[in-house]
């Protein structure tokens, strides 16, 4: 076929019909070199990268000095990353052809991957001679300079770019990457927000904005712009960024879901099936971050970060010895932090070795005698001993390096509670107070305070917010109907008691529902649940007693002095019971 139809078709880009036309044309014993040159330009954009450099070989064995052969092997050697292939090339090209762009450009490229910014630079004035407005050759000198760390510089050549395109996306994209490399993270997202006005579907905008807000841990708004990256482009990198900012965002369902897919497609990579763990701890899915931990220890066992991690999480879920053993192996290994000691210390508490807790807690002291939680779990340690005053002695040093750790105060307060120093332990819970967002328990413990100081309507202040963030905590029934029961509320105290009854059955429910449903009359009830209670505490004589009043309130007197008279047999000189026991005489005679 004739070579000029060829090259037509070449240039209309239909470079595999061009090529089964040369490989024919050559079969036939055309020996025109010509057509090898043509058929490694259809191999290179054909991508048959290594068919071409055949091509290109052949042809420079009996043309030495094409300039375009020699410019079109560099580049496949650029792709091939064998760079300095590709220099030497490449400056034999501009040495033939001093005028050819295309090759000062890509020259400039491989030092720039060789980190020879400064050859680059030199060749500056020469590839702006050549096209003073090709946006190519801005963006390869910003890229040089960003390499020098000159962000000033880069910003210059970009801005000349901009100029010359200022409807190219892109070049805002890079524009504003200097700038965040620069650390201007507020101006980066201004280009970026330019590109995205240009081109609102541009997926690297998007992902840019996302990343530099969560550089800046502002990550609701990350959150929000790499989930509509991933709704336009699902890259492995997007799903990477998105997943994090799910993650940091606390939106864990979404972050468990975008983990769970990367996984499938990498399956082995151990910082995602990590941050999986950490999305399922979020969403307290507590097991499944436990089993991802450990099958990670069990690939790296000497991680202190893992074995940190898997004992935190044992401990939330009351695994509180296997947590212990993880962070009593840390010690022996050496990991003598003063955090892994306190928590081990801790631990020690929770499983019934105080005098370890006690030991290791001293030692926490002795190491850092700032740490202030330290002395505060010693206090407690001798409180539950019934030594006041150590447990006095060491809440005051708590509370004097940490007057207004919330914690601190707290138990500080509980203590004087204990010590029925109610109006001190008022003034302390009374600073815990100005928290927002307390924990339920300490609700609690300041509402029992008020009721004990019978403040009445203090206490129900608190119960009742209580009750709105754990309706079905039995506590916080409990004192609830403790505060209806003071007001003469029956009704009420009675509706939270058979709440609370139905959710935990026990004796101190089952006592105050007695007491509140005698008041109503509601004898047959209150007799039955008070039968209930002396089952489990016999010869409780207060139970003994309001089984009797039941009974006498029925007339049924018998019953009710049976009762008094287990109750004096126990006590003679109980006077409610001998006082009653005479009244039922008196009705008796009647």
């Amino acid at each position: 076929m004739d070579k000029n139809n060829i090259i037509q078709i070449i240039e209309e880009k239909e470079y595999d019909k061009a090529k089964k036309l040369i490989i024919e044309s050559l079969s036939n014993n055309e020996q025109d070199i010509e057509l090898v040159k043509l058929l490694g330009l259809c191999n290179v954009n054909l991508n048959c990268l290594d068919e071409a450099l055949k091509n290109f070989d052949e042809f420079l064995k009996q043309n030495p000095d094409d300039a375009l052969s020699l410019y079109y092997m560099a580049t496949i050697y650029l792709s091939k990353e064998n760079v300095n292939k590709a220099e030497s090339l490449l400056k034999k090209v501009v040495e033939l052809r001093s005028d050819y762009l295309d090759a000062y450009k890509t020259l400039a490229i491989t030092f720039i991957k060789q980190k020879k910014i400064d050859d680059v630079f030199l060749m500056e004035e020469k590839m702006l001679e050549l096209g003073c407005d090709d946006v190519q050759i801005y963006e390869i000198l910003s890229t040089a300079a960003i390499e020098n760390t000159k962000f000033s510089k880069a910003v210059e050549y970009l801005e000349k770019a901009v100029e010359i395109e200022p409807n190219n996306s892109g070049l805002f994209n890079k524009l504003g990457l200097t700038y965040f490399s620069s650390g201007n993270v507020q101006k980066s997202i201004e280009l970026y927000n330019k590109a995205l006005q240009l081109n609102p579907k541009d997926s690297s905008a998007l992902y840019n904005i996302g990343m530099a807000y969560l550089s800046m841990s502002s990550f609701d708004n990350a959150y929000a712009y790499l989930k509509k990256t991933c709704e336009i482009g699902r890259k492995e990198q997007y799903l990477i960024a998105y997943s994090m900012a799910a993650l940091k965002s606390q939106h864990y369902k979404d972050a468990i879901e975008t983990y769970e897919k990367l996984l499938k497609i990498v399956p082995n990579k151990e910082n995602i099936q990590y941050n999986l763990a950490c999305a399922y701890e979020g969403n307290n899915e507590l097991e499944k971050a436990i089993k991802i931990i450990e099958k990670l220890l069990t690939f790296n066992l000497n991680s202190v970060q893992l074995k940190l991690h898997l004992a935190a999480l044992y401990t939330k879920i009351k695994r509180n010895e296997a947590a212990k053993i993880l962070y009593s192996d840390l010690i022996a290994s050496g990991v003598g932090h003063v955090n892994v000691l306190y928590e081990y210390a801790v631990l020690c508490a929770k499983t019934n070795e105080p005098d370890k807790a006690e030991e290791v807690f001293k030692k926490v002291i002795k190491l850092d005698s700032s740490y202030v939680l330290a002395y505060k779990d010693l206090a407690i340690i001798y409180l539950s001993r019934k030594f006041f005053d150590k447990a006095s002695e060491y809440f005051q040093k708590a509370y004097k390096l940490a007057p207004d750790n919330i914690y601190v105060v707290f138990e500080y307060a509980n203590y004087f509670h204990l010590m029925a120093n109610f109006e001190q332990a008022k003034k302390l819970y009374l600073k815990v107070l100005k928290n927002e967002d307390l924990p339920i328990y300490m609700m609690i413990s300041i509402a029992v305070n008020y009721i004990s100081m019978n403040m009445i309507d203090k206490a129900k202040e608190i119960l009742l917010k209580a009750i709105e963030k754990e309706p079905q905590n039995i506590e916080v029934l409990f004192h609830l109907a403790q505060v209806y029961f003071s007001e003469k509320n029956y009704q009420n105290a009675k509706q939270l008691l058979e709440d609370a009854y139905t959710i935990s059955p026990n004796t101190e429910i089952a006592n105050l529902l007695a007491k509140v449903c005698f008041e109503i009359g509601e004898y047959n009830q209150a007799y039955a649940l008070l039968n209930l209670v002396n089952l489990a505490i016999p010869n409780n004589l207060s139970v003994m007693y309001s089984m009797a009043e039941c009974k006498y309130m029925q007339k049924d007197y018998d019953i009710a002095k049976n009762h008094l008279e287990k109750i004096l047999k126990i006590l003679p000189e109980h006077e409610q019971a001998n006082a009653l026991i005479k009244k039922i005489k008196v009705e008796e005679n009647k």
